[in-house]
């Protein structure tokens, strides 16, 4: 007896009904199945729909039609081809390639616990809600204007509007006299650096990176194959590598996750040090524009005229991490290669959104809603500070002057004690975090990261006032 199964069209549900007969085996190869006239009579439908979901079933060839003998099911089906095998549960893991066998162990990191009340998690911009009434407009007059060019493909190098939008933006906040012909838009700075990793990193290739480093990149460098060259990170920032290197990746404007900025005189260093090893430099500038103590500070690349150099950027932490736009601003010696690896990865970025953006920059409005943003932090930042100060233990404070978090250490307490203390914080309602996981190096000092960018002043004081006792 054939079922009909729910939902959908009476021609698909009777090709499907059908269909599972023969994927259980109910039907077996050869059998013969019902005429259309006495199948659509018990099923009380038209014939005709009988019909088609007949002609559907033999296009895929799970029947086939014998003139003056009916249909059958098709005789050179493998059904346990079909079926489940309980084998397939214990079957050997997919043969991946050694970059998928690298992703498939990257560190996605853990979402916050559902007990957790304060969270001092870190990397979370604060979600303006005059920054989504903003972007609600820039949409709506984007697609009011929008003609059928608008709908076709897009230069994979970015949209003109954005390009020349963001070049003006770097003149003016970060010193960095870029063209709109040596910038590239990706959908994040994590795709900046992958397509970067793509073109320039070979398997067992030596590349610099700080000790302590943001995880990401570590992610992207391993999965290309990297043999990673550890440079520790002092109070000037990263020491300058002393063993030949591909590249160097550097967050020299507020180090992740140290917070400490490199020094102009260790900037200039590192541009010597990358012409004199035929290397680039990657600049992550991730948070640049949160600078409390003085005007932010000029990026490597506008230091000195160097064609080392590779600046990355994102809208992430001023916007909002949803918008997946960031850029590169790339050595002419790199931009026909980029702009090919950009195609090869995704075509180009959102159009629609490209344009949004340029036009949110070009108004004005960007800057308004950054100056607006870099309030919020700063008193966040300084009450955070005041909480902190007023810790009965002993600790050091770094990297305050700028970013959305700053790094703790304790000297009186072991790295055991301190994941100890992790554990007792989350049970009550206090999301803090080690920066233990971003050193390659088990590290000897026990550090804490406080992000505050989506915290109010009154919760952070109530956290960190909770967490004084457990962290003794």
């Amino acid at each position: 007896m054939i079922v009909l199964p729910r939902g959908g069209t009476l021609r698909s549900r009777v090709y499907r009904a059908i269909r599972d007969l023969i994927h259980r085996g109910a039907l077996a190869p050869g059998d013969p199945l019902p005429a259309s006239r006495a199948l659509a009579a018990s099923l009380e439908i038209a014939r005709n729909t009988v019909e088609v979901a007949f002609d559907d079933l033999r296009a895929e060839g799970y029947i086939t039609s014998r003139p003056g003998a009916g249909r059958f099911v098709a005789e050179d089906l493998v059904l346990d081809q079909l079926t489940p095998s309980s084998s397939k549960t214990t079957s050997s893991p997919p043969a991946l390639t050694p970059f998928g066998q690298r992703a498939r162990n990257v560190d996605l990191g853990s979402p916050a616990g559902a007990a957790i009340d304060i969270d001092f998690r870190y990397g979370h911009p604060d979600l303006d809600g005059r920054i989504a009434d903003d972007w609600r407009q820039e949409i709506a007059g984007v697609t009011s204007t929008m003609t059928l060019d608008t709908l076709t493909y897009g230069d994979p190098q970015g949209h003109p509007d954005l390009r020349r939008a963001v070049a003006g933006y770097l003149s003016r906040a970060r010193g960095i006299n870029a063209s709109a012909e040596s910038i590239v838009v990706v959908s994040g700075s994590q795709q900046g650096l992958d397509l970067i990793a793509r073109l320039l990193v070979a398997p067992g290739d030596p590349i610099a990176i700080e000790d302590p480093h943001y995880l990401g990149a570590r992610a992207v460098l391993q999965a290309a194959g990297a043999r990673l060259v550890t440079c520790p990170v002092d109070e000037q920032g990263m020491l300058i590598p002393t063993r030949p290197a591909r590249l160097a990746y550097v967050t020299p404007s507020h180090q992740f996750p140290t917070g400490v900025v490199m020094s102009v005189q260790r900037r200039l260093d590192l541009l010597r040090w990358a012409d004199s090893e035929n290397a680039f430099v990657i600049e992550d500038d991730y948070d640049s524009e949160f600078r409390f103590d003085g005007p932010p500070l000029q990026a490597i690349h506008g230091l000195a005229a160097s064609n080392r150099t590779i600046y990355l950027g994102t809208f992430s932490k001023v916007l909002f991490p949803a918008l997946r736009l960031g850029y590169l601003v790339v050595p002419d010696s790199l931009i026909d290669a980029v702009r090919g690896a950009k195609w090869i990865t995704d075509r180009h970025s959102p159009t629609l959104e490209q344009l949004a953006l340029a036009h949110y920059i070009a108004s004005g409005r960007f800057e308004r809603a950054l100056r607006r943003a870099r309030v919020r932090n700063m008193r966040r930042r300084r009450a955070l500070v005041d909480a902190l100060d007023n810790l009965t233990i002993d600790h050091e404070l770094s990297g305050a002057s700028a970013g959305l978090h700053l790094m703790a250490t304790f000297p009186g307490l072991s790295t055991a004690e301190l994941d100890a203390a992790i554990e007792r914080a989350a049970r009550a309602g206090i999301g803090i975090y080690s920066a233990a996981r971003y050193h390659l190096r088990q590290p000897s000092r026990a550090r804490l990261l406080f992000g505050y960018s989506t915290l109010s002043e009154r919760r952070i004081e109530r956290g960190i006032e909770a967490l004084t006792p457990l962290l003794r």
